[in-house]
């Protein structure tokens, strides 16, 4: 694929152009990152590294943001004179240890995204298609440099591709039925059921329906399954979350995958301890509550920012519960 096609907006995977913003956002951040020292690139390397920490097993939008923004440090592989190393000045060396690091926390992140489900994939489709131009011809694989890197990011974007017949087993809204990935559909919690549940947008009322549920291995209480992403449209317009409603009573499961694993102590697998889930850290504790790790629920004073008084009183109270949460402080 032409680098320069999806520079210019060339027609993405459903015959239409891609969205011009998002090219226009991927040309500034290549320009900006060519532009930069080799401080900077370091600089934003690194602090990429550290918010890919914090965010990689809880926030997905988080992870596409931090997609589109590293995709654009990626350069094209380079070959090899034959069987030799890595050669040239250290500005070369440099520069190649910079993209392996690179390299790695783009293969991080798509581990963790579901490119099976259609508005994550149309989130970062513009990304994804400039990661496919950027890949070598594997076939000369001795040649190449850092190939297992290039292998890894190969098999995780060639489904994606245009016309591949992985799209099929995306999860979507078709018709106003909602059928989740296949990724999903392949926990053994959730389930198909033949008593379909109508769901509502929290803005501007459109309708879904969704037949798949979800138990909870250990209270065995049955949620319905919705898509995690909302009301596209609605959030597209409004630019912030419309979530899926459903008739009083009726619990909601959001579609996350790793919020749907179990481990064998009946906890989720993510926040395990004995299993060492990867939201525990080091020392045996939930990485955003540990104050030794200064974990993203730690303030300054190395107290949880919601009990913190010092905290509490230099921020802007939100409504009536940020009110009871200040309030809440000071009686302690």
């Amino acid at each position: 694929m032409n680098q320069m096609g999806i520079l210019k907006g060339d027609r993405g995977s459903k015959g239409k152009r891609s969205a011009p913003g998002s090219i226009h956002r991927l040309q500034t951040r290549i320009m900006k990152f060519q532009n930069s020292s080799a401080d900077e690139r370091l600089q934003q390397v690194e602090q990429a590294e550290l918010e890919l920490v914090e965010v990689v097993e809880e926030d997905g939008d988080a992870l596409r943001r931090l997609l589109n923004r590293c995709v654009a440090w990626l350069r094209p592989a380079k070959f090899c004179r034959g069987d030799a190393g890595i050669q040239g000045s250290m500005e070369d060396v440099n520069l190649w240890k910079l993209q392996h690091r690179i390299r790695r926390i783009l293969i991080t992140i798509l581990r963790r995204l579901d490119l099976d489900d259609a508005v994550t994939f149309q989130r970062v489709e513009v990304a994804v298609r400039y990661l496919q131009s950027c890949l070598p011809n594997l076939e000369d694989r001795r040649s190449i440099r850092s190939i297992q890197q290039w292998k890894s990011l190969s098999k995780l974007v060639e489904s994606a591709a245009p016309g591949s017949t992985r799209k099929s087993s995306r999860g979507h809204c078709f018709k106003g039925h909602y059928e989740p990935s296949a990724n999903v559909r392949s926990v053994s919690s959730v389930f198909r059921v033949d008593l379909p549940v109508k769901l509502h947008c929290s803005e501007c009322g459109l309708t879904l329906v969704s037949c798949w549920r979800f138990q909870h291995p250990r209270t065995k209480v049955e949620s319905v399954l919705v898509p995690r992403q909302g009301h596209h449209a609605c959030e597209k317009r409004l630019k912030r979350r419309c979530k899926w409603m459903a008739p009083d009573g009726c619990k909601l499961k959001v579609d996350h995958h790793p919020h749907l694993l179990f481990c064998i102590h009946q906890r989720l697998k993510i926040q395990c301890i004995p299993c060492g889930g990867q939201r525990v850290c080091p020392h045996g504790r939930q990485k955003t509550e540990c104050k030794e790790c200064k974990g993203s629920r730690i303030c300054p004073h190395n107290r949880f920012k919601d009990r913190c008084k010092e905290c509490l009183s230099t921020r802007r109270p939100r409504g009536p519960r940020g009110s009871r949460l200040l309030a809440v402080a000071f009686r302690r």
